[in-house]
């Protein structure tokens, strides 16, 4: 007899795999479950180690210290992680009509990051769709933002929004620092 695992705590491929399809009661489970911030972490180098791994491939080509480069991408991806999670934290504080939880919103966008690994596909097709799946990919991943932000906030569809927006704003661009300083 098999028994049902909480989405929150199964494999960590069916959690990716639940984050990116943007399954609402995932993101409620992750946000309720304080023992999930961990994973969120993990997933977030995850992530950020698959997003860069042509560039680390290209360093590990040109230097033999490539394994230093893997180590810039994880703690990079994790000090942004936790900036724009305290931005999103601060726009949902004055949003959201009650306080939501620090962790609770870094819990909700680390998952929500999982989204980012499908812009690998983005450089597996014709050079002339990469712009139009680029741009799909960029609306599912504030798409995650907005699904993580309405789990990690008791807020109405439309605080989510003006929550989200500048959430993905910020995690846009400290995508693109980290990319710079990472290589």
């Amino acid at each position: 007899m098999t028994r049902p695992h909480d989405p929150a705590t199964g494999p960590i491929l069916a959690r990716i795999g639940n984050a990116i399809l943007l399954r609402r009661a995932f993101y409620d489970a992750i946000a309720a479950d304080p023992r999930t911030t961990g994973p969120a972490a993990g997933v977030v180098c995850l992530t950020a180690l698959a997003r860069e791994s042509s560039g680390i491939w290209s360093v590990s080509e040109a230097h033999p210290a490539w394994g230093l480069a893997a180590v810039a991408v994880t703690i990079t991806a994790l000090l942004g992680w936790l900036l724009y999670g305290l931005v999103a934290y601060g726009v949902a504080r004055l949003l959201a009509p009650a306080r939501p939880e620090y962790r609770r919103v870094l819990r909700c966008l680390g998952f929500a990051e999982t989204v980012t690994i499908l812009r690998l596909a983005a450089f597996l097709v014709d050079p002339s769709l990469y712009l139009p799946l680029h741009l799909a990919l960029l609306g599912w991943s504030f798409a995650a933002v907005f699904v993580a932000m309405r789990a990690a906030t008791p807020a109405s569809t439309a605080r989510v929004v003006a929550i989200a927006i500048p959430t993905f704003v910020i995690q846009q661009a400290m995508l693109a620092v980290e990319r710079l300083l990472a290589y």
